[in-house]
């Protein structure tokens, strides 16, 4: 019954203490603090509690006139860079988007093509005016494969594919 009644009484302790409060004006201008004003002519003040603000009407704020030469190699500079930002996020989501519908499209590499398709079933390469592609290839005969892929590699990079 103590420790109840303890428990009680401390829960309750923060809602009976009040703060100080002083109003203070200073160069006609009110102020209200926690603390005695610095001139000491600080007016003790006991707050009913709940205080209401009404805020000032807004006003607007007047807008400076810039004036402004164009700079076109900056512009030109940002612009090609903003598009290289561009076509490479439009890559990156077309090769996520590619990816989850288990295809894959011109550009990637020969890992993301074998992590999208699964290991091949027959790889072959060869060489035509000096440019060697590697072609691998998908019969479905293995698990988890499905249908006949084809990806031709050259350069790196997937540069054709066919799957049904």
């Amino acid at each position: 019954m103590k420790k109840r009644s303890l428990l009680v009484f401390l829960a309750l302790l923060p809602l009976s203490a009040q703060a100080e409060l002083y109003k203070c004006v200073t160069n006609g201008h009110t102020t209200f603090q926690d603390f005695p004003c610095e001139s000491g002519n600080a007016e003790p003040i006991q707050p009913s509690g709940i205080s209401i603000y009404t805020p000032p009407d807004l006003s607007p704020q007047p807008r400076e006139s810039r004036s402004v030469t164009p700079q076109p190699n900056r512009s030109r500079n940002n612009s090609s860079a903003s598009s290289d930002y561009q076509s490479t996020t439009e890559r990156r989501n077309a090769e996520v988007r590619a990816r989850t519908r288990g295809v894959v499209i011109p550009g990637m590499s020969e890992r993301q093509a074998i992590s999208i398709l699964g290991k091949p079933a027959n790889i072959s390469t060869r060489t035509r005016n000096g440019r060697t592609c590697r072609y691998l290839y998908w019969d479905g005969s293995r698990p988890f494969q499905d249908g006949y892929h084809r990806v031709t590699i050259c350069g790196g990079e997937v540069s054709s594919y066919t799957g049904r």
